[in-house]
């Protein structure tokens, strides 16, 4: 009877051990119809990721008491069209990382995206999705960082920031092993309609030389709520260097509006202004409308059309989730249009969150 009752003390207590521990199985498939237009002709192609990157992860925690967790992520991207892994081929190649979050915030090493993108995506209503994003005028925006320690701060009295630190790790023959090292940071307040960013990034040149010296990323944003369910968002980014060879100077813009139709449907519009003041002179602008409609809480379809409109100088061509559109449709050779040229691209899909 004694061993009887150790025995369900011992399950007992691994049973509450076990409650205290969770590991959850995530992902997103996304994927639809994409139309291109270029100086090549009109092109359609079956894409993935048009409103959403498509993926798959594993996340969990750890409950270690007095308030302490230990965390993790797990994630890889993958084309919902082609079956085929994303970011390169890498296995986790959208976040891996471990670390321990508790009431005096998180702390994470690994792959992870950075305070700078996080920093944009919350004044980009279609969250870096269909044609009509952001990534389309912030094209230097740094997304991931590998080898990185993040420290995440609680929310007090409205205002929350992310440090981000970067060693760089290069292995390369001749190389500084800080080469394409990063140090980023951001800080939010928000208060009830309205929400104030700021973010820094700074990236190592490849060689630490004078054609790759280190490039600093800035941006303000702001949301606001107008009326209703109508949003304001709007945003402005630096991205310079001081290179005697491929210099780098962007002043861009970004405005964005968004609201509600229906219970079940959606809105946005959005505006970005490229404005390169480098000798190259690569000024563009984006013009875009996305519509989603929710089928359910986890499924939704989206419609998306923008058009690029390139000066004489700029070869912009439009991204969505994944990827341009060109090399999928075999419109052209090369992923790329003629100076001047303003391409425009629309896409239909679907997208299932499990």
């Amino acid at each position: 009877m004694k061993q009887l009752a150790v025995a369900m003390a011992v399950a007992t207590l691994g049973t509450a051990a076990y409650a205290q521990s969770s590991v959850t199985l995530y992902g997103l498939v996304d994927t639809g119809i994409r139309v291109d237009r270029t100086n090549a002709g009109t092109g359609v192609s079956v894409g993935g990721g048009m409103g959403s990157g498509s993926r798959w992860g594993i996340r969990g925690s750890e409950d270690l008491g007095g308030g302490l967790s230990a965390i993790f992520t797990l994630e890889g991207g993958y084309g919902a069209d082609t079956g085929a892994s994303g970011q390169g081929g890498l296995l986790f190649g959208r976040q891996a990382f471990v670390g321990l979050r508790g009431s005096y915030g998180t702390l994470t090493f690994g792959r992870q995206y950075t305070p700078f993108f996080w920093a944009t995506l919350a004044v980009d209503p279609v969250e870096y999705g269909t044609v009509a994003n952001i990534n389309n005028i912030y094209t230097r925006v740094v997304l991931r960082t590998n080898n990185s320690a993040v420290y995440q701060t609680p929310k007090l009295a409205g205002f929350e920031a992310r440090l981000l630190y970067a060693p760089g790790e290069t292995t390369a023959p001749g190389v500084a092993r800080s080469a394409g090292g990063q140090l980023g940071g951001s800080l939010t307040f928000s208060s009830g309609g309205l929400m104030v960013n700021y973010a820094y990034q700074e990236v190592k040149g490849a060689q630490n030389v004078a054609n790759t010296p280190k490039e600093k990323h800035n941006q303000i944003g702001l949301t606001y709520k107008l009326f209703g369910d109508t949003k304001l968002s709007a945003s402005y980014a630096t991205f310079e260097n001081d290179a005697a060879v491929n210099a780098v100077d962007f002043k861009n813009y970004w405005v964005a509006l968004d609201g509600r139709i229906t219970q079940s449907s959606t809105w946005m519009a959005t505006y970005g202004r490229i404005n390169d003041e480098s000798a190259a002179n690569r000024d563009g602008s984006l013009l875009g409308l996305c519509l989603m409609y929710h089928l359910s809480r986890r499924t939704d379809l989206h419609f998306a059309v923008a058009r690029m409109d390139n000066g004489s100088n700029a070869q912009y061509l439009i991204t969505d989730s994944t990827n341009t559109g060109l090399q999928t449709t075999g419109l052209q050779s090369v992923a790329t249009v003629p100076p001047g040229y303003s391409p425009t691209a629309l896409g239909i899909g679907i997208r299932h969150r499990f």
